[in-house]
């Protein structure tokens, strides 16, 4: 009679104390856009937690985007560039990481993210969404969202233009 309370004790054990957690569903058209949008973008925008420092170094990455000289005086460009978008993300990258490591403290996750949103000709932000399968039901969307509402890009002459941008989160 105990061995067989013990073999039933193991048993449940094993069901219950043993589960994993179910990796999250896979999203096919997230995939799709995340395809497109990290091709046309000079470097994907990758952001670690502080204990997985390191972690990030066996990944490629993209080539840093080399600073452009200024235009001349009052010649603003036609459009925002892309590399310009880079330059200012990635000056901005330290925001967006303390929206990722407060979500760290709840739950330690990865995933990726797609954020849109548009630039006026002023280079102020609006229209921003955040798109973070990954990170449905967390308060980062919000936060990143947030974040990029506060960025400045630099002035041109043809806005509002829409700006797709990746993002990956890395933790340990």
């Amino acid at each position: 009679m105990k061995q067989a309370a013990w073999i039933v004790a193991f048993a449940l054990l094993g069901v219950v104390g043993c589960s994993k957690q179910a990796a999250p569903a896979a999203d096919p058209a997230f995939d799709k856009q995340w395809a497109e949008v990290s091709k046309a973008v000079p470097e994907t925008a990758y952001i670690e937690d502080d204990r997985a420092a390191g972690l990030m170094g066996k990944v490629e990455r993209s080539p840093q985007v080399a600073a452009e000289p200024s235009p001349a005086a009052g010649a603003l460009p036609q459009k925002l560039e892309m590399n310009d978008v880079s330059r200012t993300i990635r000056s901005n990258l330290s925001a967006v990481k303390v929206c990722y490591l407060r979500e760290q403290r709840v739950a330690a996750r990865s995933g990726k993210a797609i954020v849109n949103f548009a630039v006026s000709s002023e280079g102020k932000v609006s229209d921003v969404e955040v798109n973070a399968p990954a990170f449905k039901g967390t308060n980062l969307p919000n936060c990143v969202g947030d974040q990029v509402k506060k960025m400045t890009f630099p002035k041109f002459q043809q806005g509002p233009q829409s700006v797709s941008y990746p993002f990956v989160f890395v933790g340990s």
